[in-house]
Order: C-alpha cells, then structure tokens, then sequence
C-alpha cells in the first residue's frame, strides 16, 4: 500500500492531477480488504493458541471490529469520495 501511494503521490506532482485516480482507488481498496481479512486470519490463529481464548475480550473485541470493518468495507468508497 506504501509503494503504491508512493507512486500515486508521484504522479499527482507530475502531472498536476490523478489521470488513473479510479484504478489507483480500487487497487488501494483491495489491497486494504486484503489486509484486514489477514489481519482477522492471524488473530483467529493466535486464538486458537490460547487456552480458553474466549475468556479474552480483548481478542473478541478486535475480531468483531475486523468483521464489522470488513462487512463496511464492501460498501465503501475508499479512499476518497
């Protein structure tokens, strides 16, 4: 995601404006769902490692936010209008 708004900064400052806007927002919102459905597989993961894991709301709190996020996301216009 860095080296992709990296570019995208790049050519903004090159070109006084973003011709790919809507190609470098789509790729921008796959590569953050990615992230988050990583995030929520390794936290699952790390649950499994941990006797009575359910006893830990911290664990479940963060599980459910990924969830939600991932739920919203679907929607969404990231980033940007």
């Amino acid at each position: 995601m860095e080296r992709r708004y990296s570019d995208w900064c790049l050519e903004f400052a090159s070109t006084f404006g973003s011709l790919n806007y809507e190609q470098y927002r789509l790729r921008m919102r796959e590569l953050r769902d990615q992230r988050w459905r990583l995030n929520l597989k390794t936290l699952r993961q790390i649950e499994s490692l941990i006797p009575d894991a359910g006893s830990h709301s911290e664990l479940q709190s963060l599980a459910e936010a990924l969830e939600r996020a991932i739920r919203q996301g679907a929607t969404d216009r990231y980033p940007g209008p």
